[in-house]
C-alpha cells in the first residue's frame, strides 16, 4: 500500500513538472522544421546568449509563467538558439537579429514571421505568438476591420480583446467611435470606460455604473471593482463643482460610498465645503458650522481649513468674524505658525492691520523654534512685516 501511495506521488509530480517547464526541442533545425510541416505547428526560435542579462530575466519570469508555458507546449514546437554559436549566424541575418534576446515566431510552412527583441512582459510575448498563428489577429488588421465596419459588434469585441492586452489609453476613443453609431452600451464596454475612467464620458458612464452596479461586481469580482467606482465618482463630484449642480454632487458623493478612513473623510468633507462655498453660502456656513460642531470639533487641522474657507468664499465682516470664531477654535485644540498665519490673515481682511501685525510676529517666533516643520510651508502673514 505504501509503495503504491509513493508510486502515485511520484507519478503526479512527475505529471506536474512536465507541464510546468517550458518544451524546448534537443534535435537539429532540419527535423525541427520537417517536424512543424508535418504536425502543421508554428516554431519558437528564441535566440539567447549566456551572457545577456535580459535573457536570463525572460528565463526567469516570462518564460515560467503557466499561461506562457501551457500555449507554447500545445501550440508551438520551441528551440533555443545560442547567439555566439556557428548555426546562428545564418537564422540571425535570416530574421534581422540585432540584439538578445530576440524572439522568432515561424508560421508552419515558414514564410511568414513575426519578431521581437528584448525583455517583454507575457501580454506582448503571447500577442505576437497570436498573430504569428494568425495574422487577421495582429492590431493592424483589427482596427482596419473595425473601421471598415464601426458598428459591428463583433469587431469591436476582437479588437478589445487585443487593446486590453496591448494598449488600453486606445479603448477610449474606439469606444466613442462605437458609440456615435449605436447608443447601446454592453457591460464589458461600461467597465472598460470605468477603468478609463474617462472624464468626457463621466456623467453616461456613472449614470449606467449607478444601475448596474450589482451586475458589474459579479463579473469583474476579480478587479477591484469599488475602487474604480470611487474613482469614477470623484471625477463626477469635480464635474459637478465646475457645472454648480447640487443633485448631480450630492449623487456623486453617495456614489463614492463609505470612507475607508479618517482622512478621506475629511478629504470629502471638505471638498464638500468648498462645492456650497461655490454654490449657496447659506448652505456653505449650515455645512461648515455641522462639522465643526460634529466631526471635526476636535480637529485643529480641518477647523482651521474650515475657517480658511470663510476668508476666501466670503468677504463681508460677520462673516469673518465667523471664521475667526473656528479659527481661535483650532489654536485652543493646538496652537501652531499655520493657525496662527491663517487668523493673522483673516484679522488683516477685516481691517484690523496692527492686530495682524502683531500675531504675524507670533507666527515667526513659532516658525523659528521649528524650522523642520515649517521649511515647506507659506506663511503668508510673513508678508505683513516686510
Amino acid at each position: 500500500m505504501k509503495f503504491f501511495i509513493l508510486f502515485v506521488w511520484v507519478l503526479s509530480f512527475n505529471v506536474f513538472s512536465e507541464s510546468s517547464e517550458f518544451h524546448f526541442y534537443k534535435g537539429d533545425l532540419k527535423s525541427l522544421e520537417k517536424k512543424a510541416k508535418k504536425l502543421k505547428k508554428p516554431i519558437l526560435y528564441d535566440f539567447y546568449t549566456d551572457w545577456c542579462p535580459p535573457c536570463k530575466v525572460m528565463d526567469d519570469t516570462v518564460l515560467k509563467e503557466e499561461k506562457v508555458i501551457q500555449f507554447f507546449n500545445s501550440k508551438y514546437l520551441c528551440k533555443k538558439i545560442d547567439g555566439d554559436s556557428e548555426i546562428a549566424k545564418e537564422l540571425m541575418q535570416k530574421y534581422g537579429i540585432a540584439g538578445f534576446p530576440s524572439y522568432v515566431f515561424l508560421s508552419p510552412d515558414g514564410k511568414r514571421f513575426e519578431r521581437i527583441s528584448g525583455a517583454v512582459n507575457s501580454k506582448q510575448f503571447l500577442y505576437s505568438a497570436r498573430v504569428a498563428l494568425d495574422p487577421g489577429q495582429s492590431l493592424d488588421s483589427l482596427r482596419r476591420k473595425f473601421i471598415e465596419n464601426p458598428g459591428s459588434r463583433k469587431h469591436l469585441d476582437n479588437l478589445l480583446d487585443v487593446l486590453e492586452e496591448q494598449d488600453i489609453s486606445e479603448i477610449g476613443g474606439i469606444l466613442d467611435y462605437y458609440h456615435m453609431r449605436k447608443k447601446k452600451i454592453s457591460l464589458r464596454e461600461l467597465w472598460l470606460d470605468i477603468r478609463l475612467q474617462s472624464p468626457l464620458n463621466s456623467t453616461r458612464v456613472v449614470q449606467l455604473a449607478r444601475k448596474h452596479i450589482p451586475k458589474i461586481k459579479k463579473i469583474f469580482s476579480k478587479e477591484n471593482v469599488e475602487l474604480h467606482l470611487q474613482k469614477i465618482a470623484m471625477i463626477s463630484m469635480i464635474h459637478a463643482m465646475k457645472n454648480v449642480d447640487e443633485n448631480a454632487f450630492l449623487e456623486a458623493r453617495s456614489d463614492y460610498g463609505e470612507s475607508k478612513s479618517k482622512e478621506e473623510k475629511q478629504s470629502l468633507d471638505i471638498l464638500q465645503l468648498d462645492f456650497y462655498g461655490r454654490l449657496d453660502l447659506e448652505k456653505f456656513r449650515k455645512y461648515a458650522s455641522s462639522l465643526a460642531e460634529g466631526d471635526y470639533q476636535d480637529d485643529w487641522e480641518v477647523l482651521m481649513v474650515i475657517a480658511e474657507q470663510f476668508k476666501e468664499k466670503i468677504q463681508r465682516k460677520d462673516d469673518l468674524v465667523e471664521g475667526l470664531k473656528y479659527i481661535d477654535q483650532s489654536i485652543k485644540i493646538q496652537e501652531n505658525a499655520t493657525n496662527q498665519d491663517t487668523k493673522a490673515l483673516i484679522l488683516q481682511e477685516m481691517g484690523k492691520v496692527d492686530e495682524a501685525k502683531t500675531l504675524a510676529l507670533r507666527v515667526k517666533k513659532l516658525r523659528d523654534e521649528d524650522p523642520g516643520r515649517y521649511q515647506d510651508v507659506y506663511l503668508g502673514s510673513l508678508d505683513l512685516l516686510k
